[in-house]
């Protein structure tokens, strides 16, 4: 299977208006665009007749038109041309299949018979979705968000506030990774500590799922203290997000946020209380991210050569999993030595 035959989102869906709109995903060029119905149309951005960038082009009823000679393809690839007397012609456009889902456009390629993943809990509701662009290869980012040693200087709430006592469950099942991570709770702000109810003496359990059809991760923060025994409390949020490669050293972070019915009448009470401020939170956590992975020395996948420590079990076993599932390569990964 190839890797755009499972479902990619790649933007947000208010990004897309009356106007086409070019994206890169997995190294192909494609020209999104929406009709005059609000349906989703995506093509290979490049007229079939002389190579134009359909992205350049104007939507006219269900249809794209090629800013050249005008010549006109729908969603489903046909080509019109008005020096043929509009009359379908037998060659048709590369298309791709389009979906919207919760607030993102989603894509695959046609005649691909695989489903919208849905991963997030029944009773949860996206709050919003948004999109950062990595400057490093899917792999590379993809260790950034596997493990959480580096969130005790990275992030600013989420994570822990040191990793001596910290660790990371590493569990496989079959096409899933599971990664349990639990360590002491990081010092946050008084305004923090009663949004999200943490406590001092705290520890953090973020429970991560993987999965690679698309790559994807769903996780929460969980906390847990000692003065009450056998509690776990929960924000009630839900953090699902996928990686979409752009090209072969960019990828695309799109993160979803769900919340719990309760959280989320809480968010309608009071807007900004709410939806605002963890909308602010998420992204400016994920840009301390996009800002560490911008500034590594090296950006090369392979582990070789890497003194990793012993939060770092999952790498590995990411790389396997990238490559028999999503790409569809089983390979042998070979790990780099312990520090």
């Amino acid at each position: 299977m190839k890797e755009l035959d499972f479902w990619h989102p790649v933007i947000q869906s208010q990004d897309l208006k009356d106007k086409p709109l070019a994206v890169t995903v997995l190294g192909k060029n494609i020209a999104l665009f929406r009709t005059a119905d609000g349906k989703v149309g995506a093509l290979e951005d490049r007229c079939p007749h002389r190579r134009m960038k359909l992205s350049k082009g104007k939507v006219e009823g269900d249809r794209l038109v090629c800013p050249y000679h005008g010549w006109s393809i729908d969603r489903a690839g046909e080509v019109k041309a008005p020096i043929h007397n509009n009359e379908p012609m037998r060659s048709c456009a590369t298309h791709y299949m389009a979906a919207e889902q919760h607030g993102a456009i989603w894509l695959k390629n046609a005649g691909a018979d695989t489903p919208l993943p849905q991963l997030h809990k029944p009773d949860h509701r996206c709050a919003f979705v948004m999109r950062h662009r990595m400057e490093a290869p899917l792999e590379v980012v993809l260790d950034n968000f596997v493990e959480l040693d580096h969130s005790v200087t990275t992030h600013l709430i989420f994570g822990y506030q040191n990793v001596t006592q910290a660790s990371a469950e590493v569990e496989v099942d079959g096409d899933v990774m599971r990664v349990n991570h639990r360590g002491p709770q990081k010092q946050v702000s008084l305004p923090l500590k009663l949004m999200f109810g943490v406590k001092e003496g705290d520890w953090v359990q973020v429970p991560t799922e993987m999965r690679f059809s698309p790559v994807s991760m769903i996780s929460e923060q969980l906390w847990t203290n000692d003065k009450e025994p056998g509690k776990v409390r929960s924000p009630g949020t839900q953090m699902v997000i996928y990686f979409t490669p752009v090209t072969d050293d960019i990828t695309d972070v799109l993160t979803f946020t769900f919340v719990s019915p309760k959280l989320h009448k809480m968010m309608t009470r009071m807007p900004f209380l709410g939806r605002k401020v963890l909308y602010t939170l998420v992204d400016y956590e994920t840009k301390l991210d996009q800002e560490m992975l911008a500034n590594l020395a090296d950006k090369d996948p392979n582990l070789r050569g890497m003194k990793l420590g012993r939060l770092d079990k999952p790498l590995g076993q990411v790389r396997t999993l990238v490559n028999r599932i999503y790409r569809g390569q089983p390979q042998p990964v070979r790990v780099a030595e312990s520090a």
